[in-house]
């Protein structure tokens, strides 16, 4: 993994650690995506990503799936169209549900996000390349611990 990875110490790991959770933090909530004139929060763009991907379109179970609650999507989802990213109509087939799709705007919306996922993805795709398979599994094994506490530091409601 390189010199400065074997004079490490615990404390310079733990220190990393938190700085790069604060980075994630802090780019989460910063980060506005401009399209034009419309701009969209975090909590915005994350919702498109999840219509985007086709898997759900019911406002309770995308609620489910994000940890957020019903109202939070509704209002987001509401936003959302009255700035021109989606469309949302009632399913033909089932009157409680709806149908959402994004529009042109929306879509490249999402096709940065996803462009965005991809140069990261690669970035790290490149590093871990070139670890040994021990190093890797040293690696996974830390990130599913550190998930792991996560997860503890925030149980599910």
């Amino acid at each position: 993994m390189g010199a400065a990875a074997a004079r490490a110490t615990v404390d310079d790991i733990q220190k990393q650690i938190a700085q790069v959770v604060n980075k994630a933090i802090f780019a989460g909530r910063k980060r506005i995506v401009r399209v034009g004139d419309v701009c969209l929060h975090p909590s915005e763009v994350h919702l498109m990503l999840v219509i985007a991907d086709g898997t759900d379109t019911n406002a309770t179970r995308i609620a489910e799936k994000l940890g957020v609650t019903k109202g939070a999507v509704s209002q987001t989802l509401s936003r959302l169209e009255s700035k021109g990213m989606l469309v949302k109509e009632k399913d033909p087939h089932n009157q409680n549900e709806l149908v959402l799709s994004l529009t042109g705007p929306g879509e490249r919306v999402h096709e940065m996000c996803r462009a965005s996922e991809r140069s990261f993805g690669r970035a790290q795709e490149t590093y871990l390349e070139k670890l040994d398979p021990h190093e890797k599994e040293v690696v996974l094994g830390f990130l599913l611990h550190l998930a792991r506490t996560l997860d503890d530091l925030a149980p599910d409601e």
